[in-house]
């Protein structure tokens, strides 16, 4: 399975709690919230914060302020006016997002545990210091991980995707050929 922020999260959930489906699991940038809450309250608090002022705001001014905290300030409004639409209609799911990522009880022992498949983990240079501490929290953890840092933001597999891709396939061919 591979997945990015939210979806490399649920990757690792489901990795986790059904490890039998699993040949390897391939995440950049997993957003396992929950896992910061006693390695890295600091950073657990930041994310929280975030949620909160997400549910304050109006959509455009939340999606705003979520965008540029993955991309830098001033990142949303350098994006085309369709797309800043589309994203203020979306945004009220990331708070529940937020919510379900936090909420998640198992700790990185379990992930330990339960993932014993390869696991490839990603995370960008210019990334927030939560996603980055979590890759390497995990990529610490788990029995088979991987881990590579790349020259991109968090958003790499969308802004970077030749770069992104060609490291998954290179692990794709590695472990699955």
């Amino acid at each position: 399975m591979v997945g990015h922020s939210f979806g490399g999260a649920l990757a690792l959930h489901l990795a986790r709690t059904k490890p039998e489906l699993f040949k390897a699991v391939l995440v950049f940038e997993p957003v396992a919230f929950h896992l910061l809450k006693t390695d890295a309250p600091d950073l657990y608090q930041q994310v929280q914060q975030l949620s909160l002022q997400l549910k304050k705001l109006q959509p455009e001014d939340a999606a705003a302020l979520f965008i540029d905290y993955w991309q830098g300030d001033g990142y949303f409004n350098t994006l085309p006016e369709v797309m800043r639409q589309k994203l203020a209609r979306q945004v009220g799911k990331v708070s529940a997002d937020f919510e379900a990522l936090s909420g998640e009880a198992a700790t990185l022992v379990d992930y330990a545990r339960s993932i014993q498949c390869p696991v490839l983990l990603l995370s960008g240079d210019h990334s927030q210091l939560s996603a980055k501490r979590l890759a390497l929290m995990l990529a610490e953890a788990l029995p088979q991980a991987e881990f590579r840092k790349l020259k991109t933001g968090h958003m790499g597999p969308v802004t970077h995707t030749d770069l992104v891709n060609a490291v998954l396939l290179e692990f794709i061919q590695r472990h699955l050929a």
